[in-house]
């Protein structure tokens, strides 16, 4: 890093004195002119690669670190500070792929100095990060998901998430996170409160029921109608969240959805009022008593010789 500052020096002073001597020199220098004017597009050329090379912080350890990042296909999102999001963010807490980082840590300082300080420094920091990691893989595998919470399972999340933050404080004692704060204050209420995971609720889950509405479009291609692909998306989709509804069809039924259903061979279905959520568009539910709903398709008289859930299960 002295032989870049050095080199830096060197070249802003040899700029500054090509300047002086074309601003100087009269016409009858016009061929060394031009020599020095291709000379000073080169320095100016060379000062502005030393620049980005140095705003990039790109020394070997970084290097090591973001080979490896590449290796297991983890990006650092440049519009969040270099940091990672969605699955990136679960590809890294992976116990092999940070011990991998710090091990190449070591193994790269090892590689570029033979001084006992730095080196004894670079096994502190594998100690140190592979703690931290360890214990926030624990936070994010008790909270980062969509399943139901029992009690106990909520005690361990909070046993996590206070061992972690301990560990951070010792690190990081004097900066805590907005994030590590809703971490540390209210994510354990959150869970008392719904009795699920968070799963759902962070980018992650954003992004993964994005992909699950993407691959039940691409399902719908066939029908022409915007409002019919709409509406197979919506009765897809709530199909797969509630899953009890698609037990209540007809046995077989799923096999061949492309069979046809008369009204004779298929009749009504009853459906248990604490089994319902968002009924389809498509349906029209009527109360039978207090303990059931029927089912009917809105448009079968229309449609008779059409099986009216084709559409919803057929993808």
């Amino acid at each position: 890093m002295a032989g870049v500052g050095k080199k830096q020096s060197f070249l802003t002073e040899e700029k500054r004195f090509l300047k002086t001597c074309i601003i100087l020199s009269d016409s009858a220098h016009k061929k060394e002119i031009k020599t020095w004017q291709k000379r000073l597009e080169k320095i100016k050329d060379l000062l502005m690669e030393i620049k980005e090379n140095k705003n990039s912080n790109q020394g070997p350890t970084l290097k090591c670190i973001q080979s490896v990042l590449n290796k297991h296909k983890i990006v650092r999102q440049a519009f969040h500070g270099g940091h990672f999001i969605g699955n990136h963010s679960h590809k890294y807490l992976v116990k092999k792929v940070y011990k991998e980082i710090t091990k190449e840590i070591i193994t790269t300082v090892g590689s570029n100095t033979q001084l006992d300080c730095v080196i004894s420094k670079a096994f502190q920091l594998e100690s140190k990060f592979n703690n931290i990691n360890d214990n926030f893989r624990a936070v994010h595998l008790a909270i980062s998901h969509a399943h139901p919470v029992s009690e106990k399972q909520i005690e361990e999340a909070q046993r996590a998430i206070e061992k972690y933050m301990l560990m951070y404080r010792q690190v990081f004692p004097t900066y805590v996170t907005p994030k590590h704060h809703i971490l540390e204050r209210h994510c354990v209420a959150w869970l008392k409160r719904c009795g699920f995971g968070m799963g759902f609720h962070g980018e992650q889950g954003g992004e993964m029921l994005h992909s699950t509405v993407a691959k039940i479009e691409r399902g719908s291609l066939g029908l022409r109608q915007e409002s019919k692909k709409l509406a197979c998306v919506l009765e897809t989709s709530l199909l797969q969240t509630a899953p009890e509804l698609t037990h209540l069809l007809p046995q077989g039924f799923l096999r061949d959805s492309t069979k046809e259903l008369s009204r004779d061979s298929y009749g009504f279905l009853e459906i248990p009022r604490d089994s319902l959520r968002i009924p389809p568009k498509s349906f029209r539910w009527i109360p039978r008593d207090s303990s059931g709903f029927l089912v009917i398709p809105r448009d079968f008289e229309k449609n008779k010789h059409r099986s009216f859930t084709h559409r919803i299960i057929a993808h």
